[in-house]
């Protein structure tokens, strides 16, 4: 038997491995955290802001359900792209329906700055016009349905004065296993594990104190970044808050998505990483060694059969297999550990079939080659279309919108797939 078809088989199975511990210990320390918990009354005034652009297939939840939270003391922000937007009718139907407490401002996006994304245009414009007497900034993304305790379990840890921002995170549950759906989930469940465990801000559910936006210039930084949470953490540093994670608000995406789509929506993602976050090239080195040992093995297992070495064949391809299973059972740890979390409020995640879950373990190894890719790809872009727009990238704090026009709904299969962003 070969050495190296050991020693490969060996690396494969010790790397998975070392996943399945990580996200044991992602299970456990989501399943002893303690919620911070309600401080009871009202706390102040919350401003919830929401960026319109594009009628997101869950958009009429989201604001059905923005007007059903147990905080009572807050107003919603809906910052609209452009009257033409097919959600800009849509919105003005939910208020005249719903909206028996007068919550919605509405207004649209009068002219989006060239220097940053059209989500911190939204922001800037939005904080313009907040009421003078409001005490915390609230933010949620068009594909988030939140539930009705979501807005107090946001705002209640800012009773703390040692943080200064409260953040969950998103998890993607495909109702129908696409090939698309499925691989955005695998990628997902590898990148919740670090962004929970570090507390990296999401905006997707997310709030701090006005006076610590002020105090932390964040209308300034706004106006020359790409993303509106990607420059939170840096900002905050010299203020000495914390930034608080916290699992109740994970939040579950169904939303389908194309191949085609997530092969963008990755790369998207980590050259956000790339940009904001000093972890980016611990990133690079792991996804470099996990698919590096992937197409070792298969080298060393394809050699193994054309010298008719069988033992060596079977040695490394058990190891592949072992790593396949081992990394599959990862993400199924990991997402038994947000099942839990989204229990505590009536939610559930649907049960898996033995065919979906073959499905999973083989769609795997094309989850991690995707990963790699992307690292690469973000390491080098430095132009990326987003919603539409193309953004000019040239460092943290140097963005350039090319061209603004307002967002045009296509084939109702791609707007489908047009989502999360």
């Amino acid at each position: 038997m070969s050495i190296y078809a050991a020693i490969t088989a060996t690396l494969v199975v010790g790397a998975s491995l070392s996943h399945l511990v990580i996200a044991c210990y992602f299970r456990t320390k989501m399943a002893l955290h303690v919620p911070k918990q309600p401080a009871g009354g009202d706390m102040g005034l919350a401003s919830v802001m929401l960026s319109i652009r594009g009628c997101d297939p869950g958009l009429k939840e989201t604001l059905i359900q923005l007007l059903d939270q147990d905080y009572d003391n807050y107003e919603v922000h809906l910052i609209i792209d452009d009257k033409s937007d097919a959600a800009w009718s849509l919105v003005h139907q939910i208020k005249s329906e719903f909206d028996i407490n007068n919550r919605f401002r509405i207004q649209e996006m009068r002219k989006p700055l060239k220097t940053c994304g059209l989500k911190c245009s939204s922001l800037l414009q939005g904080l313009n016009q907040v009421n003078n007497d409001s005490r915390f900034l609230v933010l949620i993304d068009a594909d988030v349905t939140p539930h009705s305790s979501w807005l107090g379990d946001l705002i209640a840890p800012l009773a703390d004065k040692k943080i200064g921002v409260v953040t969950g995170n998103q998890w993607y549950e495909p109702e129908t296993p696409s090939a698309g759906s499925v691989l955005r989930s695998l990628w997902n469940a590898g990148s919740l594990v670090p962004t929970a465990i570090l507390s990296n801000p999401w905006a997707g559910s997310f709030a701090m104190r006005m006076e610590d936006v002020r105090r932390a210039k964040l209308q300034k930084v706004w106006r020359k970044s790409i993303v509106d949470d990607g420059p939170i953490r840096r900002a905050l540093q010299p203020l000495g808050l914390s930034i608080y994670f916290s699992p109740s608000l994970i939040m579950v995406n169904r939303d389908r998505c194309t191949f085609n789509y997530v092969n963008r929506y990755v790369s998207r993602m980590l050259t956000w990483s790339r940009i904001y976050e000093t972890t980016f090239i611990n990133t690079v080195f792991h996804a470099i060694i996990t698919f590096g040992l992937l197409l070792t093995a298969l080298g060393v297992f394809i050699t193994s059969l054309f010298s008719q070495d069988w033992t060596s064949a079977l040695v490394i391809g058990g190891g592949v297999l072992s790593g396949i299973v081992l990394t599959s059972i990862s993400y199924f740890v990991v997402r038994n550990a947000v099942a839990q979390c989204i229990s505590m409020r009536g939610e559930t995640l649907q049960r898996l079939s033995l065919k979906r879950v073959f499905r999973f373990m083989v769609l795997t190894p094309v989850a991690q080659f995707i990963y790699c890719v992307s690292c690469f790809r973000a390491a080098l872009t430095r132009q990326i279309q987003w919603r539409q727009i193309t953004y000019q990238l040239k460092g943290k704090s140097s963005v350039k919108m090319v061209r603004y026009r307002p967002w045009i709904a296509t084939e109702p299969e791609q707007v489908q797939s047009e989502v999360s962003l």
